[in-house]
């Protein structure tokens, strides 16, 4: 791929992280030079599903042409908006859960700074810096006590004020699950050429490992029906030249859904809507939206309000967003370098 973002601006998405809408097939308007349509964006969460998904089934999947879904598949690519294709471990198979942190500070607190003690903590895979000063915060973790930690961790950094934490998957979630699967020999000798590019064709694979295309085919196909890993792109959230703005959204569930409302969301902002994280156990729904004008966050943010059983709503805007590695990804490269089949050379030639 050609013209690829910063490193520090991609991060991975998984089908469990966050809650999906579909989009309208024949909605055509775009919103900007490099901004996804609807059907783009129906293609891009397809790939998070299963990045290993052929043209032709994908298209089958979305009303397009094998070419279609090609053509557009590479500009989504070539815009950076896709960097690369990525694996991770299953997260159904392991013990992680997930939590957004929301952290006040008095507005005097660096972002480099912030970022130098975040990224410190395995598993913070998105920071986004807020204009009002605050920060935004993603991670994956294994261990109540890892959580207490890394906000410990937080408050250490001067000018922070306080911290608000939403778990999407609740304490029990996954507890008795192991940190990661077990894999044999074979199938981290692939998942080693998967870790370079998840869309690598089974004959570069078979032929990078010297095996036979048959035996490779298989193996893949093995490793996909046990539901070890996933497969899916690295996703550069800044947006191209769009502007991305996270609505935060609280509801009664006594009188409506997050399900009620995100679908409101896809079928009144088709275009303008990227995708949601519900916490159901705050009754919030962290919203993400891309416009290419500030002025129009809020004419979105009031309708929202006047949604049945919405309580609050308020629209928070961000810098630059960095990134890091989920501990799903983590944890897979340390398997296959104490296997011997992966080191941090392999890393830095992601970029190449």
């Amino acid at each position: 791929m050609k013209s690829k973002p910063n490193e520090q601006t991609c991060i991975s998405l998984s089908p469990y992280e966050i809650n999906v809408g579909m989009y309208r097939k024949n909605s055509k308007k775009r919103l900007g030079t490099n901004s996804l349509d609807a059907l783009d964006k129906q293609i891009f969460f397809e790939l998070i599903n299963n990045c290993r998904i052929s043209y032709r089934d994908l298209g089958k999947k979305i009303n397009l042409s094998p070419s279609a879904v090609k053509k557009r598949m590479n500009h989504l690519e070539k815009s950076g908006f896709i960097d690369r294709y990525n694996v991770l471990l299953h997260p159904e198979k392991t013990n992680l859960r997930y939590a957004t942190l929301m952290v006040y500070t008095d507005a005097s607190v660096k972002v480099s700074a912030f970022k130098d003690i975040a990224v410190k903590f395995d598993g913070v895979y998105l920071i986004l810096p807020l204009i009002s000063g605050n920060f935004y915060v993603s991670l994956d973790y294994s261990k109540k006590s890892d959580l207490v930690a890394f906000q410990k961790l937080i408050k250490t950094i001067p000018g922070v004020l306080r911290i608000e934490l939403f778990e999407v998957f609740p304490e029990a979630a996954n507890s008795d699950l192991p940190d990661a699967p077990e894999f044999t020999k074979s199938e981290l000798m692939v998942l080693s050429q998967l870790a370079i590019d998840a869309r690598m064709m089974v004959h570069d694979i078979a032929a990078n490992i010297g095996w036979s295309t048959k035996k490779t085919r298989q193996l893949l196909q093995d490793l996909e029906s046990k539901q070890k890993v996933v497969f899916g792109p690295l996703w550069n959230p800044n947006l191209g030249r769009d502007i991305a703005f996270n609505l935060i959204i609280t509801y009664d569930v006594d009188t409506t859904s997050a399900r009620k409302i995100t679908e409101s969301l896809n079928d009144n902002y088709p275009t303008a809507y990227f995708n949601s994280r519900v916490v159901e156990s705050r009754s919030t729904i962290f919203a993400v939206f891309t416009l290419e004008r500030v002025v129009d966050m809020e004419p979105i943010a009031m309708a929202v309000l006047d949604y049945t059983g919405v309580q609050s709503c308020y629209a928070i805007t961000y810098y630059n967003a960095i990134s890091g590695k989920p501990l799903s990804r983590l944890r897979l490269e340390r398997i296959l370098e104490k296997e011997g089949l992966w080191h941090p050379e392999m890393q830095k030639n992601l970029s190449n």
